[in-house]
């Protein structure tokens, strides 16, 4: 991406700015954990939704909650010396049982997930390039 490590932390690392290119989330309430805003709902009545559980200078790392499921996920922001631009690494962990059902199921994730988190690093990179030449 055309942007500096912060633009894009900055959009990674508030559950506000997230609607803004995170598929899916653009009608998504906040989730709030004692008054403080830590991610956003994905289904209020099943209580599903994504939480910030870690901040670090160059990774956030999430984990999606649906009932007793938990699914860790982060952002890891990589730089390099002299450049104008940022990589963004976008992963999701799965923890499975050694049942070959859950082993099997894995090969659908990336249908489910893998689209929309490649739609997600597109409409990110839009949104901090072109935060980036509004500013120039």
């Amino acid at each position: 991406m055309a942007a500096t490590a912060d633009t894009v932390l900055r959009q990674i690392s508030e559950p506000n700015n997230w609607k803004n290119w995170f598929p899916g989330l653009d009608s998504s309430t906040l989730f709030y954990e004692t008054g403080v805003v830590k991610g956003v709902m994905i289904n209020d009545s099943s209580r599903q939704y994504v939480r910030i559980v870690q901040r670090k200078k160059d990774e956030v790392i999430t984990e999606l909650r649906a009932g007793s499921k938990k699914i860790v996920s982060g952002w890891k922001i990589i730089t390099y010396d002299r450049s104008d631009s940022a990589t963004l690494q976008w992963y999701m962990d799965f923890n499975l049982r050694w049942y070959p059902w859950e082993k099997f199921s894995s090969f659908f994730f990336e249908k489910s997930y893998g689209l929309k988190m490649e739609q997600g690093l597109i409409n990110l990179k839009k949104l901090v390039e072109a935060d980036r030449t509004s500013i120039n």
